[in-house]
């Protein structure tokens, strides 16, 4: 199993110059996704995403397993033992 860790709302820190934008405060959203398989790549578990919110907007009236993965809420979107145990 590995994680990965996406921040999408985040800007860019510098400009062609790289230089730091004085007073920026950064976007802190966060959403988690777990991958999981066998060495041989054979058994493919479903993806796990992790995000901040109980049921997303972008989901409608959908549930994560209508769309094909796994999801799970977390007040900072990270992975805790217990999420990891059911994903597993």
């Amino acid at each position: 199993m590995d994680e990965a860790g996406l921040c999408n709302n985040r800007a860019p820190v510098g400009d062609i110059c790289t230089r730091k934008k004085p007073g920026f405060k950064a976007s802190k959203t966060r959403v988690t996704v777990a991958f999981c398989t066998n060495a041989d790549g054979t058994e493919l578990l479903p993806l796990l995403y992790i995000g901040r919110a109980r049921k997303p907007l972008c989901f409608k009236k959908n549930t994560g397993a209508k769309l094909g993965f796994s999801y799970k809420n977390n007040a900072k979107a990270w992975m805790p033992s217990p999420i990891f145990q059911q994903g597993v």
